[in-house]
């Protein structure tokens, strides 16, 4: 299974967003059987690695679990989402600051549907562009 990692962040937030991040994550099944669940905390709450009482985490485990997700696999993605949200906040970055409000995108995709995906595109035909010198 993989996991994709996506955000979105809004300068402008409403005052009550503003410091929070939202995680929606997905689980991806066959013929849109997806599973998913959305979380909001605060920021500092989230990235906080010592903190394993953060509601927000919590929450997304047992999500995780309860869909049947292994424990390693469920260790890896909050491990990666963690990570992956400290980079996106850390001080030095330049399109986030602690006013701004978070949206983080956890996607887990079935190896099997990654597999379908690739071959399509490698069976999609291919588009020759033509061009023209002057």
């Amino acid at each position: 299974m993989s996991i994709k990692l996506s955000h979105e962040i809004d300068n402008n937030p409403e005052p009550e967003d503003a410091g929070t991040i939202r995680v929606t994550t997905t689980i991806f099944g066959e013929d849109d059987d997806n599973s998913t669940f959305t979380t909001l905390s605060l920021a500092k709450d989230f990235i906080d690695e010592e903190n394993d009482e953060c509601k927000s985490k919590e929450d997304l485990n047992y999500f995780l679990m309860d869909a049947g997700i292994n424990d390693d696999l469920i260790f890896d993605a909050i491990i990666k989402l963690i990570l992956y949200v400290d980079e996106v906040t850390c001080p030095t970055s330049n399109e986030y600051s602690p006013g701004c409000a978070l949206k983080v995108r956890l996607d887990l995709v079935p190896d099997y549907l990654e597999l379908n995906v690739k071959i399509n595109e490698l069976s999609a035909p291919s588009v020759t562009k033509n061009s023209t010198r002057l």
